[in-house]
């Protein structure tokens, strides 16, 4: 018991400092730039916007599917999002994900370079569908 305590504190100990310094990266879909947060290593992609209360409007989390499928699930993410799949520079999917009920659904992506969580409405309050193009 003792163990597992120590276990979990240290877990929640690391994710803050891994969340206290996130690292960005300017990302422009038709033109329209906008700051990514990179999930760029395994607690950030196994966390990704778990815990948070709310992100603003033009907040986005950027994860890197090196051309493969995933799936995405809302498991302790608190609002609903929006996930945003891109191939070869281009827009392919654009899949809005629930927060969780009583069960948590598996969202599955096709297989895509990028995967971009944002908040529902994103996309269509800047225009962007799909084919819009990827400028990195």
């Amino acid at each position: 018991m003792r163990t597992d305590f120590l276990v979990l504190i240290g877990v929640l100990v690391l994710a803050a400092i891994v969340f206290m310094y996130p690292r960005k990266m300017k990302m422009c879909l038709d033109s329209r730039c906008f700051d990514a947060e990179m999930a760029d290593n395994f607690i950030k992609k196994s966390l990704g916007l778990m815990f948070r209360n709310s992100i603003s409007d033009d907040y986005a989390m950027v994860f890197f599917m090196d051309g493969n499928s995933g799936s995405f699930w809302m498991k302790n993410v608190n609002f609903p999002l929006e996930l945003i799949c891109i191939k070869d520079n281009a827009v392919i999917d654009i899949i809005q994900m629930e927060k969780c009920g009583t069960e948590c659904k598996r969202y599955p992506t096709p297989a895509s370079d990028y995967a971009i969580e944002v908040k529902p409405g994103f996309c269509a309050n800047r225009g962007i569908k799909i084919g819009s193009k990827l400028q990195i």
